[in-house]
C-alpha cells in the first residue's frame, strides 16, 4: 500500500490539490509520506517520520483523534478495514501560520482487530473558514474566557456558557466536504455574532460545535439568548460558497457559577445538557439542571464503558442459556443465549445494563458479532442443542453480521437449522422492506426467525401476517400479570389465535407462576419462557 505514495501521476495529483499522503504502521509508529509533505507543512521530514512526530505538530486545544476515528471506522466496517474522516489544527510553525487540516483514510486491521495500517490523505483547510480571525475565539481562549466569567462573578451574579452545535453537521462534511462545512460553521458563527449582545463571546468548540460566554447568565437571559440564536440559524438559507444550506442547531447552555465552577465543568454540563436537547429533537434547548441520580448513572456508566472496552480486549463475554419448554409437555425445546459480561472482580453483568450504553457508543454490532461466536461455538459442541441469539437494528441492518455468519456454516450447515435469530418489534417498525430481506436471507441459509417483544411496540397483526417468520414472542408485560388483566388476557388469546392460523409459533416470555402458565397453554400459546421454568445458567444448553 505504501508504494502508492510513490506513484508519479498520484503524487502530481496530491501537489496539485496542495495535500499530502502517508503510511503508517502501528507497529513501529513509522510514517512514509509522499513528496513535499515536509514543505506542505513547513517542518524538516524528520518531524513527519513517526505518528509521534506528526502528532506533535498538532495544537494541543484542537487534538488529533485518529486512532478513536479508525476503531470506529472498522466497527462500523468489517472488523478488517474501514473508512474514516477527521479534522484539526497544526500548531503555528516558524514559517507557516496555525493550519486547520482534513484528513481521511483507509484503516486495516488484523484478524482480532488490532489496527495495523492507515493509508491517509491531508488537506489543509481555508484558513478563513477556521474561527480563528477577528473576534472569534480558538477553544483555549474559550476556555480562558469562561475563567474570567467565573472569576468576575465571585462577588455575585451569573455569566452562561452555551454549546450549540449544527445539526445533520457530520452529513454536511460528507456531502459536500470539509471545506464547505467549515464554511457553514463559520457563516453560522457571524450570524449569531451578530444577535449577541456586549460582553458576550463565541469560539469553535470543535468540529461542529460553536461556544458562547454570555453576560447574562439568568434563567430567562440565557433562554432568550438560545431561542434568539435558534431562530437566526433557522431563518434563512446560510451560503457557503459552494452550496446554500438550510440547517438548524440544537444547544445546551449552564448557569455560571451556579452550576459550574470550573471551565471543564462548564464544556462537561453543557454537553449534558445539548445532548438532552438532541434527544427531545432538532431545534431544540435545554438548560443544564443538577442531578444526583444523573451523577450516580454518569459514575455507573463510566465504569461499564471501562469494563466494555476491557471485556472485548480480553474476551470476557460469556452466554447465559435460558430455556424455552413447551407448553404441553414441559420438556425444554431449546434455549435463549443472552450475553453476559464478567467484570473484572468476577461478578457477571446482564446485556440490559451494557448494551444499551455499547449502542449509544456504536459496538452493538461488534457485541452481536461476539454473541454469535460464542452460540455458534455452542452449538458445534452440543449437537443436539438449538439456540436463538438476539441482534440490534445496527446490526440487522448492516451486512458484516450476516456475513460472519455464512462463513461460520459454510462447513457446518447443519448449525444454521439449530439456530433461531431474534429480531425486535421496533426493529421491525424502522423498516420493514429491510426486515423482509434480512429475513429472506437467514432462511435461505436455513435458520429460523423471531419476532421479540411482540405488543410492545405498533406492529399491527397485519404486519405480522406479511413477514414470513417463524415464532412471535409475546412481550412479557402482557404475560406477568395475566391472571389479573382482562384485557392481557383479551390480547394474548387473539394473537395466539391469529399465530395459529398464520402457521407461527407462539412463546410467551415473563412466565413466573403455575397460574399464568396454565391460562397461557389454555390459549394455545406453544411455548413458554420465564423463572418458573428456569432462570438463565451459564451451564451449556
Amino acid at each position: 500500500m505504501g508504494a502508492r505514495l510513490q506513484d508519479p501521476e498520484f503524487v502530481a495529483g496530491l501537489a496539485a490539490a496542495g495535500a499530502a499522503a502517508f503510511f503508517w504502521s502501528t507497529d513501529d509508529d513509522r510514517m512514509v509520506w509522499s513528496a513535499g509533505a515536509d514543505a506542505l507543512f513547513g517542518v524538516s521530514p524528520g518531524r513527519i517520520a513517526t505518528g509521534a512526530g506528526f502528532a506533535s505538530l498538532v495544537d494541543a486545544a484542537d487534538p488529533i483523534d485518529r486512532g478513536t476515528a479508525c476503531r470506529r471506522a472498522l466497527v462500523l466496517g468489517d472488523r478488517r478495514s474501514g473508512i474514516y474522516a477527521i479534522g484539526y489544527r497544526l500548531a503555528a510553525a516558524a514559517h507557516r501560520p496555525a493550519l486547520r487540516v482534513g484528513e481521511t483514510g483507509h484503516c486495516f486491521a488484523d484478524p482480532d482487530g488490532r489496527l495495523l495500517n492507515v493509508l491517509g490523505i491531508v488537506r489543509p483547510l481555508a484558513e478563513q473558514d477556521g474561527m480563528d480571525g477577528g473576534s472569534d475565539l480558538p477553544r483555549d481562549r474559550l476556555v480562558a474566557a469562561i475563567d474570567r466569567a467565573l472569576a468576575a462573578r465571585d462577588g455575585g451574579g451569573t455569566a452562561a456558557f452555551l454549546l450549540v452545535s449544527i445539526d445533520d453537521f457530520a452529513l454536511f462534511n460528507e456531502l459536500y466536504g470539509f471545506e464547505t462545512g467549515d464554511r457553514l460553521i463559520a457563516r453560522a458563527a457571524e450570524r449569531i455574532r451578530g444577535v449577541l449582545a456586549p460582553g458576550d463571546a463565541i469560539g469553535r468548540y470543535s468540529g461542529g460545535k460553536l461556544g458562547l460566554v454570555l453576560a447574562d447568565g439568568t434563567a430567562e437571559g440565557m433562554r432568550a439568548a438560545a431561542e434568539h440564536i435558534a431562530d437566526t440559524i433557522a431563518g434563512t438559507l446560510i451560503e457557503t460558497g459552494s452550496a446554500a444550506i438550510a440547517t438548524t442547531v440544537s444547544i445546551g447552555g449552564v448557569a455560571l457559577p451556579d452550576h459550574a465552577r470550573s471551565a471543564e465543568a462548564a464544556m462537561g454540563h453543557a454537553k449534558e445538557a445539548l445532548r438532552e436537547a438532541r434527544q427531545r429533537g432538532r431545534g431544540r434547548f435545554v438548560a443544564y439542571r443538577p442531578s444526583p441520580d444523573r451523577e450516580t448513572i454518569r459514575r455507573e456508566n463510566a465504569a461499564v464503558s471501562h469494563d466494555l472496552a476491557a471485556a472485548l480486549r480480553e474476551g470476557r463475554l460469556a452466554l447465559a442459556h435460558q430455556p424455552i419448554v413447551d407448553a404441553r409437555s414441559g420438556e425444554a425445546t431449546f434455549h435463549e443465549a443472552l450475553l453476559r459480561l464478567a467484570r473484572s472482580d468476577g461478578s457477571l453483568i446482564a446485556a440490559g445494563q451494557f448494551l444499551p450504553l455499547a449502542e449509544r457508543l456504536g459496538l452493538a454490532r461488534v457485541f452481536d458479532e461476539a454473541a454469535l461466536d460464542l452460540a455458534l461455538g455452542a452449538l458445534v459442541r452440543s449437537p443436539a442443542a438449538t439456540l436463538s441469539v438476539n441482534v440490534s437494528p445496527e446490526t440487522y441492518a448492516a451486512p458484516q453480521w450476516l456475513a460472519a455468519l455464512e462463513r461460520a456454516i459454510a462447513d457446518r450447515g447443519d448449525l444454521a437449522g439449530r439456530l433461531i435469530v431474534e429480531i425486535t418489534e421496533s426493529t421491525v417498525i424502522r423498516n420493514l422492506e429491510e426486515t423482509d430481506r434480512f429475513v429472506a436471507v437467514l432462511h435461505g441459509l436455513g435458520a429460523r426467525v423471531a419476532i421479540d417483544d411482540f405488543g410492545a411496540g405498533f406492529t399491527s397483526f397485519r404486519v405480522l401476517r406479511r413477514l414470513d417468520v417463524d415464532f412471535v414472542k409475546i412481550d412479557g408485560s402482557y404475560c406477568r400479570n395475566i391472571a389479573d388483566s382482562a384485557e392481557d388476557r383479551a390480547f394474548v388469546r387473539a394473537l395466539a389465535a391469529l399465530a395459529r392460523d398464520l402457521d407461527i409459533r407462539t412463546i410467551a416470555e415473563w412466565v413466573e407462576d403455575a397460574e399464568s402458565a396454565a391460562i397461557l397453554r389454555e390459549f394455545g400459546v406453544d411455548y413458554l419462557q420465564g423463572r418458573l421454568l428456569g432462570a438463565p445458567m451459564l451451564a451449556p444448553p
